[in-house]
């Protein structure tokens, strides 16, 4: 096995077991935006009020709910891939806090969630 040619072997070995493969045609869905969000977001605000869930966690729902409706904006119809950025963007956005930092490590280092 050639590291150097591991790539295109691996590829021509996928087109070889799939020559009849039609690439799905892009989904779209619809997301309801800012009406969708503002309930998520109250749904967030309360958990945290009932004391479910910690300011970091309050974050994250956050996020999550800016995901599932779509970004700001009208109710309108997006793609798998809009959607698609919008979770990395989030994703990356808290990867850049040191709590979510701090979770991933105690996440691999002890096998148990840290509720900071």
């Amino acid at each position: 096995m050639n590291r150097d040619r591991l790539l295109s072997d691996a590829k021509a070995r996928v087109l070889e077991l799939a020559p009849d493969h039609v690439v799905p045609v892009p989904r779209t869905i619809r997301a309801l935006g800012t009406e969708a969000l503002g309930n998520l977001a109250y749904g967030v605000w309360a958990m945290r009020e009932a004391g479910f869930i910690t300011d970091h966690e309050v974050l994250i729902g956050t996020k999550v709910a800016h995901v599932l409706a779509g970004g700001d904006g009208p109710p309108r119809m997006v793609t798998e891939q809009d959607i698609l950025d919008l979770e990395r963007e989030a994703f990356l956005s808290l990867l850049g806090t040191p709590a979510t930092r701090e979770r991933i490590a105690h996440m691999l280092e002890h096998g148990k969630p840290l509720r900071n």
